[in-house]
C-alpha cells in the first residue's frame, strides 16, 4: 500500500470515519490502512513499552468519549466488530503523533488551536495516596511521609501503616467510644483505612472520616465528609451507622455502599452496591430503605428521592482509579478534576453545552485528561499558581 504522508488529510479522513461522514472510498481506505498498520512492527518504536500502553489506553478513552458524544452507542460495537480494539487505539496513537501539537479535533472540523491551549507549558500531576491522621490527643501524622509499620497506640488499639495508601486499626479495647481519630484526604489525595471492627473504607480527595479507636459493644458509628466508599464487616449485634454532618444518617449491618457528600454537588447521594441500608434525613422519623443498584439523593430541603438502575460502576470509578462520566456536563467533570488535581477551574465565556461520556485513567496528568476531552471540542489552558494551597488552575476557553 502506498504510504499516506499528508498529515492533515489523514486526520480529517479519520475524523470523518468516526463521525460516519466518510465516503465509501474513504472508509475503505481507513480500514485498509488499519490492516497495513498492524503489519508495521516498528511504527511505535519511538515510544517505550510502558509509554505505548499508556498512549493506547489514552487514545481508546478518547475514541470512546468522542463516539459517545457524536454517535449512537452501537457505533463502537460496529467499529470493533471488524477492527480489533488494540489496532484502533494504536492507529489513533499514530495519527495523534503525526499531527503533533498543531491540530486538535472539534465538532466543527479540524483547526489550528490557540497557542495557549496546546503549547508546552505547566502541567499538573495527578493526585495520589495522601492523607493526614489526627490522633485523639491532637497529634497529626502525615501518612504519605512515614514508613510502613506501627504508627501509634491508642488505648489497646494499635495503628499500623500496612502499605502505601492503607492504614489498619487492630485490637479493640475497653476504652470503647472514648478516643476518636480522624483521617483526612486533602485535595489531590486519597486513602484507605481498615477500621477497628475490620470494616474497610476508601476516602476520595477532600474527604474525611472520624471514628472511635474501639467501637462500643452496642453500635459502630462514624462521621464523614466528602466522598467515602464502605465495605462493612457483618456484625448483627452491632449495627453500623454513618453520620453526614447534621443532615443525614445511614444505618447498615454488613454491606457495600458509597456516600457522596461534597458541598458543591447539591445533593448528598448514598448508592448501594450490595446488601441493604436505610437512609434517614435529620428531622424525619421515616427511613428510606435501599436495594442494590438504588441511590438515595438528599436535597437541601431535606427531601429524599430514590432512583433505581444506577450505574454503580460509574459511582465507584474513583475508588478503582478512574474518572467515569455518563452524559455529564462540563461543570460536573471539572468539579472532579478540581478535587483530584488540586486546582481552581475558571470559565472564560459561556459554559460549553456539551455532555461527556467515557472513562479516563486518574493516573494521567491534567493535560492528558484534558487532551482526551478535547476530542469533543473542548478548549483549555493550564496555568501554574506561584503560591497558595492550589497547584494551579484550568481555564476552559470558548
Amino acid at each position: 500500500m502506498k504510504p499516506f504522508d499528508h498529515r492533515q488529510e489523514l486526520i480529517i479522513i479519520f475524523r470523518k470515519y468516526l463521525d460516519g461522514t466518510a465516503t465509501p472510498e474513504e472508509k475503505q481506505f481507513v480500514e485498509a490502512w488499519y490492516g497495513s498498520f498492524e503489519k508495521e512492527p516498528g511504527i511505535l518504536d519511538n515510544y517505550p513499552e510502558t509509554g505505548q500502553e499508556l498512549l493506547e489506553a489514552r487514545m481508546e478513552q478518547a475514541l470512546r468519549i468522542h463516539i459517545d458524544n457524536d454517535r449512537p452507542r452501537s457505533t463502537w460495537k460496529t467499529i470493533t466488530r471488524n477492527i480489533r480494539l488494540g489496532r484502533v487505539a494504536a492507529a489513533a496513537v499514530l495519527i495523534l503523533s503525526l499531527a503533533g501539537s498543531w491540530y486538535y479535533f472539534t465538532n466543527t472540523g479540524l483547526r489550528e488551536p490557540a497557542q495557549t491551549a496546546m503549547a508546552a507549558g505547566p502541567d499538573l500531576a495527578p493526585g495520589g495516596n495522601r492523607a493526614v491522621l489526627t490522633l485523639s490527643n491532637g497529634k497529626q501524622i502525615v501518612l504519605d511521609s512515614v514508613s510502613t509499620g506501627m504508627l501509634a497506640r491508642q488505648g489497646n488499639t494499635v495503628i499500623h501503616k500496612v502499605e502505601d495508601g492503607l492504614v489498619s486499626y487492630t485490637g479493640e479495647g475497653p476504652r470503647a467510644g472514648q478516643d476518636f481519630n480522624t483521617i483526612t484526604a486533602p485535595a489531590g489525595g486519597k486513602y484507605s483505612v481498615v477500621l477497628p471492627d475490620g470494616s474497610r473504607v476508601w476516602l476520595n480527595a477532600e474527604s474525611s472520616i472520624t471514628f472511635p479507636t474501639a467501637f462500643s459493644p452496642e453500635e459502630r458509628s462514624v462521621k464523614i465528609s466528602g466522598e467515602v466508599y464502605f465495605e462493612i464487616a457483618k456484625d448483627a449485634r452491632r449495627p453500623f451507622s454513618v453520620q453526614v454532618g447534621a443532615l443525614q444518617k445511614v444505618r447498615v449491618l454488613g454491606t457495600h455502599f458509597n456516600i457522596n457528600a461534597y458541598r458543591d454537588e447539591g445533593n448528598i447521594t448514598t448508592t448501594l452496591l450490595e446488601g441493604s441500608v436505610e437512609v434517614l434525613a435529620s428531622g424525619d422519623a421515616r427511613p428510606v430503605m435501599l436495594k442494590p443498584g438504588e441511590q438515595a439523593a438528599l436535597s437541601g430541603s431535606g427531601r429524599i428521592n430514590v432512583r433505581g438502575d444506577i450505574n454503580t460502576e460509574e459511582i465507584v470509578a474513583w475508588k478503582n482509579g478512574m474518572f467515569q462520566f455518563e452524559k455529564a456536563d462540563i461543570e460536573t467533570v471539572m468539579r472532579q478534576f478540581s478535587r483530584w488535581y488540586n486546582v481552581d477551574v475558571i470559565y472564560e465565556g459561556p459554559l460549553p453545552s456539551k455532555t461527556f461520556s467515557g472513562k479516563i485513567d486518574r493516573k494521567v496528568n491534567a493535560s492528558e485528561a484534558l487532551d482526551i476531552l478535547s476530542f469533543t471540542g473542548l478548549n483549555f489552558r493550564i496555568e501554574a499558581l506561584p503560591a497558595g494551597s492550589k497547584k494551579g488552575k484550568i481555564v476552559i476557553l470558548p
